[in-house]
């Protein structure tokens, strides 16, 4: 038998669906899928009232996305390689899409550009960094550093665990977080690639709760507005998936290290 508990955080969940759809925020499949999930594992399926419930955000979660298609068809025809451009809260940040993986990257005080490569399952393939000169602008072809690669080739897309290849870090990645700079090289490493799985977390709970903040300057072609990636289920996907991981990293020597996942404990799995 269903708990009251499962009862209240299931009508939680869909009072939270509900207030999305009436401000006219997509919900994705995703979503609906969770939510699915959340009650099936909870026996609440049949719950006549939350079956009920369920049909009609259902149904108005796909009246909403037939009409943002005839409003703005573009949104069905994504092109392979797009960019989403905004904040959350005070992060600069630019997600991109390019076939089968997804850069997040962000921008600290001018000075430098991290960027997070995740393959479709929110595994980390590549951590870069790009060091910007006084004008915002790179200072040159040599200034674009590898920080921490895995191997891309490899056939299981979710692994768990993966030896990887550690470059040396420039002086100005210690302006990423505060007291950076005092941390032993190995806790350096293991923190760059922390901070891309709590970035791609915070990003997708932004977006669930509408809070991600688009740019206020003209898009080129290929360029969307943060909160666009609403209604982009293979960005959402990776971001999701990424979120649920948390990455530890060892080094095993001066120039190769091992990455291995567990299952983050920060977000329930209904989420």
């Amino acid at each position: 038998m269903p708990d009251e508990i499962s009862k209240l955080a299931a009508k939680k969940i869909m009072s939270g669906l509900e207030k999305q759809i009436k401000r006219g925020i997509s919900t994705s499949s995703l979503q609906i899928q969770n939510l699915k999930e959340f009650l099936k594992l909870n026996n609440l399926a049949n719950e006549p009232s939350l079956a009920s419930s369920l049909e009609k955000i259902i149904c108005s979660a796909e009246f909403n996305r037939q009409h943002a298609q005839i409003k703005n068809p573009e949104y069905s025809r994504l092109p392979d390689k797009r960019s989403y451009l905004g904040r959350e809260r005070m992060k600069k940040l630019q997600i991109k899409v390019v076939y089968d993986h997804l850069f997040l990257t962000e921008s600290y005080y001018r000075t430098i550009n991290i960027s997070w490569r995740f393959n479709e399952e929110g595994r980390l393939e590549l951590v870069n960094a790009k060091v910007m000169s006084r004008d915002s602008e790179p200072k040159g072809k040599n200034d674009i550093y590898h920080l921490i690669k895995a191997p891309m080739d490899n056939p299981n897309k979710a692994w768990n665990s993966s030896e990887i290849e550690l470059y040396s870090l420039p002086e100005e990645i210690s302006c990423v977080n505060e007291g950076f700079y005092y941390l032993s090289t190995e806790e350096q490493y293991n923190k760059l690639a922390l901070f891309g799985h709590k970035l791609s977390r915070n990003v997708f709970k932004s977006l669930q709760e509408g809070t991600l903040i688009d740019p206020q300057f003209a898009l080129d072609d290929g360029q969307y507005a943060i909160s666009q990636l609403k209604d982009d289920d293979f960005a959402t996907s990776i971001l999701r998936k990424a979120s649920f991981l948390v990455p530890t990293t060892r080094i095993l020597s001066k120039k190769n290290g091992r990455l291995t996942y567990k299952k983050s404990e920060y977000f329930p799995k209904h989420l």
